[in-house]
């Protein structure tokens, strides 16, 4: 007997109210994912007669539908439809023609051939199927097909609803990107409370970073990083023998990607993790952190003096009286300036002016975490002296000109961030002391930040984006980078036209920094504008770059302005470059030989810029 699928004809069909709704499901189906899974998963929700069924039949027959996809199929599903008749049915379709099969695995198999590197567009009819790993099994198939496929489903169950709401990774599942639709007020408000169900069942340590999440605003765009840093400051991150920290809050992170109380953002791209959080979620997670979590949107109002965790959200400028705001608190230990991420670019100017920065540092001396981001203040208080439980501290995009010295004595500090701070030049001398800092990142967008002697005894240090290589006795030079073996990441490393010689090259041993992916070796700044007739530089140039031979696991390579005329050996050996995916050549302009970089097994992307290149390698 064959089996019966819907596929009505009613092109012209026009649904009463429900105009809106269609427009705003065509415009998610439509929706364009770099992140994430290659299913999309859009849950209509609503009682019998609320119109869901005419509704999938007008989207099914939908020519601007029809034209964005490989392949629309139809699915009436029904309470007895188990997952081996469902696949059978999916076959049938896409035959035209009846199916017999029996073996699930065979028809699993039929489905994702069928659909493999097609963009499908499905629909499902009364999807009440409640059964967790129902629809585990079946979007582990359909997520076989190309990017941008998408699953509409029409169903009248909350449980569906909150399961495909928030996808199946809510509650252990896995692998779609979901949206839902409610044609009822009552069904989204059941959704919260079964959400709630899903948060009371994870681990204490994956609420706590929730909860730490409760300080940024609704729509915030998180970096995954970033996150993990400030989880591991809160002593939300457990140390696990014999894995990285850092290694282990990405895992937590990924854990609750998985789960879904992340989903990717649209702005994600080949080189940031950006992610947001389900507006249903903060529906959960709030309710439960306020009592010690406090984030201040409206800058008049009183902060509860329970609270340990405070953010202030402001996009813009504007005066906050802090001792006022927060006299009645007792043992602060994180202080937040968020700034609304609505763009994937963050706004690099200051939104704040903080007064009374120095008399909150010195009523909280149980401050953990401190990021005054967007802030414009110019000099740091020396009353951060006093927190000597600080893990944490950020200055980003603030008008800072110096750090003081008192900042050295900091010894629990492991991250410290001044990214864009335009006026700032150099750090403390005695930014050595620092010895449990894991991270330090002093990025400009123009000119660079000094270094002082002795960050070679930094041992600890994981992240030190950029590091520049200075000429003169008052600043640090590259040997220093020698004893850094756990560098991991991205590094920049600038100022190599101040290296005389291979042999002082050398002792940085990029060679054995098995953890670095991304490496920039820049002379003159990168500029293309140097003295091409300068021999006695050029061959010094070459010997430099001879001796900063990478680890075989280098990933990314970058080399700006440099003046020599060869590239060295290791440029072109398969042996040495194995893992290399991209590599830039930027201002490159006395050299007269090309590596021969055919030799390289895994190279994919090839940039030059500026190049006065004559003859290939």
């Amino acid at each position: 007997m064959r089996l019966n699928h819907i596929c009505v004809q009613q092109a012209g069909l026009k649904l009463l109210g429900r105009d809106n709704i269609r427009q705003k499901i065509m415009e998610k189906i439509l929706l364009d994912r770099n992140g994430g899974s290659n299913c999309t998963v859009i849950c209509i929700n609503g009682g019998s007669g609320h119109g869901k069924t005419s509704l999938l039949h007008v989207l099914y027959d939908d020519q601007q539908l029809m034209d964005a996809f490989d392949q629309r199929i139809s699915i009436q599903m029904s309470d007895k439809l188990d997952i081996l008749m469902l696949f059978r049915k999916i076959v049938e379709f896409a035959m035209s023609d009846h199916c017999s099969i029996t073996n699930l695995t065979c028809l699993q198999e039929m489905v994702k051939e069928d659909i493999a590197d097609k963009k499908f567009l499905l629909f499902l009819d009364d999807a009440d199927m409640e059964d967790q790993q129902f629809w585990n099994s079946v979007l582990e198939v359909l997520n076989a097909g190309a990017k941008g496929s998408a699953v509409v489903m029409a169903t009248r169950s909350v449980t569906v609803t909150a399961l495909r709401g928030l996808d199946l990774k809510a509650i252990g599942g896995l692998l779609c990107q979901t949206e839902t639709i409610f044609l009822e007020k009552d069904m989204f408000e059941g959704s919260v409370m079964l959400l709630q169900l899903f948060y009371d069942v994870l681990p204490i340590h994956l609420k706590k970073c929730l909860a730490f999440c409760s300080l940024f605003p609704e729509g915030y765009i998180f970096d995954k990083i970033h996150m993990v840093l400030l989880w591991i400051s809160h002593g939300c991150v457990r140390p696990v023998e014999g894995c990285e920290l850092e290694g282990v809050g990405v895992a937590y992170f990924n854990e609750l990607l998985r789960r879904s109380f992340f989903q990717y953002s649209s702005f994600q791209n080949d080189k940031d993790d950006k992610f947001v959080m389900h507006e249903l979620i903060y529906n959960v997670v709030e309710p439960v952190s306020r009592n010690r979590y406090f984030k201040s949107e409206d800058l008049l109002s009183s902060v509860p003096e329970n609270i340990l965790h405070l953010s202030i959200v402001s996009s813009q400028f504007q005066a906050v009286q802090l001792m006022s705001r927060t006299e009645k608190l007792k043992d602060l230990q994180t202080f937040l300036v968020v700034q609304p991420e609505w763009q994937p670019y963050n706004i690099c100017f200051p939104t704040l002016n903080l007064v009374g920065l120095d008399n909150v540092l010195l009523n909280f001396t149980t401050l953990e975490t401190l990021d005054l981001r967007y802030t414009d203040i110019e000099e740091l208080p020396i009353s951060i002296v006093g927190l000597r439980n600080l893990q944490y501290l950020s200055l980003n995009y603030t008008s800072v000109r110096a750090l003081p010295s008192e900042l050295c004595c900091l010894s629990n500090l492991q991250t410290l961030k001044a990214n864009d701070c335009r006026f700032l030049t150099k750090l403390p001398g005695d930014a050595k002391k620092l010895l449990k800092l894991r991270h330090l990142d002093v990025t400009k967008e123009l000119g660079y930040v000094h270094l002082p002697h002795g960050v070679g005894q930094l041992t600890e240090l994981r992240t030190l984006p950029v590091f520049h290589a200075s000429g003169d006795s008052l600043h640090c030079s590259i040997s220093e980078l020698g004893s850094l073996h756990n560098m991991r990441g991205c590094l920049r490393l600038s100022g190599l036209e101040s290296v005389k010689t291979g042999s002082k090259a050398q002792e940085s041993n990029l060679k054995d920094k098995q953890h670095l992916q991304d490496l920039t070796l820049q002379w003159h700044n990168g500029s293309i504008d140097i003295d091409v007739d300068d021999e006695e530089a050029d061959s010094v140039a070459e010997k430099v770059l001879e001796s900063h031979q990478p680890h075989v696991n280098l990933q990314d390579l970058a080399i700006r302005g440099y003046q020599g005329s060869a590239f060295p050996a290791w440029m072109q050996d398969s042996s040495s470059l194995p893992s290399l995916v991209s590599l830039t050549l930027d201002s490159c302009c006395n050299c007269t030989q090309f590596p021969a970089l055919a030799l390289l097994p895994s190279l994919k992307f090839l940039n030059i810029r500026k190049r006065c290149m004559t003859r290939n390698g």
